[in-house]
């Protein structure tokens, strides 16, 4: 099964950032879409917020079956 959600190590792949300001960009990201702290991110999530293609993030990560 294909995991759905989208964690700063994820990010750091995508993005070359560091893990600290991937956790920054993903607590945005949460605070856009009105998401407590501890509720988790999707990946289509991160991909809306971003405007970027899902298959692309997610052959980026490595996920496509």
């Amino acid at each position: 099964m294909q995991r759905i959600f989208i964690y700063p190590s994820d990010l750091q792949i995508l993005t070359g950032q560091t893990p600290t300001w991937c956790r920054i960009i993903l607590n945005r990201i949460r605070d856009a879409y009105g998401k407590q702290r501890h509720q988790h991110l999707t990946i289509r999530e991160y991909c809306k917020y971003e405007n970027v293609d899902y298959d692309e993030v997610i052959t980026a990560l490595g996920l496509k079956k």
